[in-house]
């Protein structure tokens, strides 16, 4: 995520920087070709003058002939800027335009040296930038790091209170038999550890994440995995009177760390148990696709779990896989999550290279995992 924010920061301030610049240099490269433009209809509008025989007016005093002659003679070829005029007995005067070439040389040596200041300028901009976005995002680097770090021990110091407490309630129960008071206990700890177990596995992803590893990738049948990740699940759909429906090819090869996809799709099936309305299906398919991986399309798999039940408001679906995010503040308590699933599924998406998402539309919601193959 560090990257992704240092990133931003960097092309934000190039193509400000950049776009500032070609804005300027585009403006001066338009009006000097609009001043020769200019120089060049006043040029052809005093050759008109002088072959018709006609004199300019002067400021402030009688008619001058261009070049700043006061009598009716020629002015000489050097005394004439923009044109030159040569004698040539009966047939009058020859007129001949000698800057054209010179303006189309000027014009074209103003772009070339825009272009090449717009270069070495860019240049600059990106060095300047990417230290500028180094220095603005180091400050939310480390305050990362020290969440990360925190969470991390933080974790790590609850497992062992905890551990104890399941033992020191085992022993009670052996001793005393059950109660309800160390069924209590025994699911407050129990939640607790799933909780820890979730935030330790959580920080392991963000510090991976930041050295973008490559997990240890093997070749498995992705439909005999998804197959076996539902079955356990049925008696859980049961219970809640759901239907679980599997859409699965006999045998579909994909190279991927399989522990990460057996844990994604489980993910993604159990939040279908826990939010799908009573009587509803649930429906685990998988099928052939194309993903994008930067500029390239791949061959990829696309595993979808829909659930029927309430609609997931549009403003609400890319929170969906924020930390202890819940579209439904009503539940929070009620469906025994914590709301990290779905950010533990997109960190081990990401972490095989794959995407997942999340649509909702006619009364039913769809979780997307794409795979590359």
């Amino acid at each position: 995520m560090i990257d992704r924010l240092r990133k931003k920061v960097f092309w934000s301030i190039f193509l400000s920087a950049s776009g500032v610049l070609f804005v300027v240099l585009l403006t001066l490269n338009i009006l000097s070709f609009t001043r020769n433009e200019q120089k060049a209809k006043n040029a052809l509008s005093r050759a008109e003058m002088l072959l018709s025989g006609e004199q300019e007016p002067g400021p402030g005093g009688p008619p001058r002939m261009p070049g700043g002659r006061k009598d009716n003679t020629m002015p000489r070829p050097w005394e004439m800027e923009e044109f030159t005029i040569v004698e040539s007995g009966e047939e009058g005067p020859f007129l001949i335009l000698g800057d054209a070439d010179f303006r189309r040389d000027e014009i074209t040596e103003t772009v070339l040296v825009s272009l090449a200041s717009f270069v070495c300028a860019s240049a600059l901009f990106a060095v300047m930038a990417h230290i500028l976005a180094k220095r603005i995002v180091a400050p939310t680097e480390r305050a990362m790091k020290l969440q990360q770090q925190f969470v991390a021990d933080a974790s790590h110091e609850l497992k062992t209170p905890l551990t104890v407490i399941e033992a020191n309630t085992t022993v009670l129960e052996k001793s005393m038999g059950e109660n309800r008071w160390l069924t209590y206990i025994r699911d407050g700890s129990r939640r607790m550890s799933e909780l820890v177990a979730a935030l330790l596995q959580l920080s392991r992803l963000d510090e991976e994440a930041e050295a973008v590893p490559v997990p240890e990738q093997k070749p498995f049948d992705a439909a005999e995995a998804a197959m076996e990740c539902a079955l356990p699940l049925e008696s859980a759909a049961f219970e809640r009177h759901l239907t679980l429906e599997t859409e699965l090819p006999d045998s579909l090869q994909i190279t991927a760390a399989e522990e990460d996809y057996r844990q994604i799709v489980t993910i993604l099936l159990d939040n279908a148990i826990k939010h799908s309305a009573e009587s509803g299906e649930i429906t685990l398919r998988m099928e052939q696709c194309t993903m994008k991986q930067g500029r390239r399309v791949v061959p990829a798999v696309r595993t979808v779990v829909r659930n029927t039940g309430s609609e997931i408001p549009a403003e609400a679906l890319p929170h969906l896989f924020e930390r202890f995010y819940k579209a439904d503040a009503s539940r929070e308590h009620t469906d025994g999550g914590f709301g990290l699933g779905l950010s533990i599924a997109k960190g081990l998406a990401e972490r095989n290279r794959g995407s997942i998402r999340a649509t909702s539309s006619d009364n039913s919601t769809e979780f997307i995992l794409e795979l590359p193959v």
